[in-house]
């Protein structure tokens, strides 16, 4: 349908937070967005091709914090900060286009 799984959305700060708001709380559960390390361990990049930094990706304390979780959700156990997740879980997910 032309969307991807949402990247820069989630890196504005006014954006994320009205999602939050408006959205992303209710669902009491972990959303995939557009943020992973598959091309490379490490290296986190956001599915529009920009490169993850702290000052684009508000992770939760202490995460990325598993060589094994790929993917990133925004989790609500870390006041939907971002967390690492093993891409196979199912959870929703939130697309941009």
């Amino acid at each position: 349908m032309g969307g991807r799984l949402a990247a820069k959305g989630i890196r504005n700060p006014t954006i994320r937070s009205d999602l939050l708001d408006k959205f992303i709380r209710r669902t009491g559960t972990p959303i995939w967005i557009g943020l992973d390390d598959l091309e490379e361990q490490d290296n986190w990049k956001w599915s529009d091709g920009v490169s993850s930094t702290s000052s684009n990706t508000p992770w939760g304390s202490t995460e990325p914090n598993n060589p094994t979780e790929r993917c990133a959700c925004m989790y609500q156990h870390r006041q939907y900060q971002l967390a690492d997740f093993g891409c196979d879980y199912k959870h929703f997910y939130l697309c941009e286009k």
